[in-house]
């Protein structure tokens, strides 16, 4: 019975991988490993923004997928691999090229745009064309990251100096910019997490941390990682897990996959990778002894 209902999520996974190349306009593979969780929020929003979104799937199920589907991605489904799909040809191939030039550790691998598959060579060549073809959410999305930027920086500078943000001269040097700078500064705020909260958040999966952890108590990490992702917002979510050199997204169908191929009475590595900026852990990582 587990067996059959294994087969059955992985052909539910199937499915909508077939229906999501079936409907994008452009596919972008990519390697988002080593990016802090700040940096995939901000790509995860960005591309949000755009209509686009990104999901990471085991490399056999979407081999599987687009078997009949005559594109030749399969060289590209090796190691660690995101998946963007948009309704719009130019969005997320922009957004994502972009973003690899400002951070190195994501690296481009491939796309589909007009039902072709191009190389990274021809993702940044076509990009440079097309770029300076804005429309107008593009620009305002484009605005509003500048905001969010210069309210992290100024707010980060007014602190230094001891200025109170209603008092910030940028206000009065630019009025029009005054409402979005707040708004921007009062997201950034609310967004963090205190030090007692990244403790407590920490100590639930730090106590699993071992090189010598037996398969039965792994599979009780993961359900773990499983029940807080589901309880918990975003910021409080374990993001990716490492297993066994293949990288996943931790949602709960990949952590399903994760423990059908987890042995009960083996022994594995556990270790936890802790964002740079807020100290909570984002990513397990598990491999065989």
């Amino acid at each position: 019975m587990a067996n059959a209902k294994i087969l059955e999520q992985k052909q539910v996974v199937i499915d909508e991988i077939k229906e999501k190349f079936a409907n994008a306009k452009s596919i972008v593979l990519f390697d988002p490993r080593g990016l802090k969780v700040s940096e995939v929020t901000e790509l995860r929003r960005s591309l949000r923004e755009s209509g686009s979104d990104y999901k990471v799937y085991k490399n056999t199920l979407a081999k599987r997928a687009i078997a009949d589907s005559g594109l030749e991605l399969d060289n590209y489904l090796e190691g660690p691999t995101a998946i963007s799909f948009s309704s719009d040809e130019l969005a997320p191939v922009k957004i994502i090229s972009e973003f690899a030039k400002k951070h190195e550790a994501l690296e481009l691998k491939a796309g589909v745009v007009e039902g072709k598959v191009a190389n990274i060579e021809e993702l940044n060549s076509d990009n440079s064309l097309v770029l300076t073809d804005y429309d107008e959410q593009t620009v305002s999305n484009f605005l509003e990251q500048v905001v969010q930027r210069v309210s992290e920086v100024n707010d980060d500078q007014m602190k230094q100096l001891g200025i109170e943000a209603e008092d910030n001269p940028i206000l009065h040097l630019i009025p029009t910019f005054s409402e979005n700078y707040l708004s921007g500064l009062e997201s950034i705020k609310t967004s963090n997490i205190n030090e007692q909260d990244v403790n407590a958040f920490n100590q639930k999966f730090e106590v699993y941390q071992s090189t010598n952890l037996q398969g039965v108590t792994v599979k009780g990490l993961l359900t773990t990682i499983g029940l807080n992702n589901e309880q918990q917002d975003e910021d409080r979510q374990i993001k990716e897990i490492n297993f066994n050199g293949e990288e996943y997204e931790a949602s709960s169908q990949n952590i399903a996959f994760i423990k059908e191929d987890i042995k009960t009475d083996s022994y594995y590595r556990v270790e936890f990778e802790k964002d740079q900026e807020t100290g909570i852990i984002y990513r397990a990582v598990i491999n065989p002894k």
